[in-house]
């Protein structure tokens, strides 16, 4: 889990100079990174709990996909929460977010060509971070981000149906 942690990270740290990333390299960074934290926890409440490793490899890909959830969620409110300045400080050092990424890969020529502009950038301030919000607004992102998030928790709970769990 840690070496998967670390190697989102790098990823992710790698990403913010590049406006060509797309959504499925977002969320295979995003679930080496959140989602190997959820998924170690899930295993291991699996494993204490004695299940099979049947079960155990259930939990933990049900944690990848709820870390993926959780990921995007936080980036939808890193732009759309009023209060979250840590959220938004990801922004300002050019961390993609899924929104973001939504823009890059799904927007209009103008959009792209607007936000390709911020990034260019040496330095982003929180002006930039309201300017990126208009244009994933605009583009539709929000509602991707969320809707994207309600078919990770539905794929998640999947997983799970048909578990047996015996208390021990």
């Amino acid at each position: 889990a840690s070496l998967r942690f670390c190697e989102g990270q790098h990823t992710s740290l790698e990403f913010q100079e590049r406006l060509d990333i797309t959504i499925d390299k977002y969320l295979n960074m995003a679930t080496q990174k959140t989602g190997a934290l959820i998924s170690a926890a899930t295993q291991l409440g699996a494993l204490l709990g004695g299940a099979n490793d049947d079960v155990v490899n259930k939990f933990a890909k049900y944690g990848d996909k709820i870390g993926l959830a959780y990921q995007i969620r936080s980036d939808i409110l890193s732009l759309w929460e009023p209060n979250s300045v840590a959220g938004r400080e990801d922004l300002v050092t050019k961390k993609k977010s899924f929104p973001v990424v939504f823009v890059f890969a799904n927007g209009d020529f103008k959009l792209k060509r607007e936000l390709g502009a911020i990034y260019s950038n040496r330095i982003l301030s929180m002006d930039h971070v309201a300017s990126i919000q208009k244009i994933a607004e605009s583009a539709g992102a929000k509602e991707a981000s969320s809707e994207m998030v309600h078919t990770l928790e539905k794929e998640s709970s999947i997983i799970l149906n048909g578990i047996h769990l015996e208390p021990k």
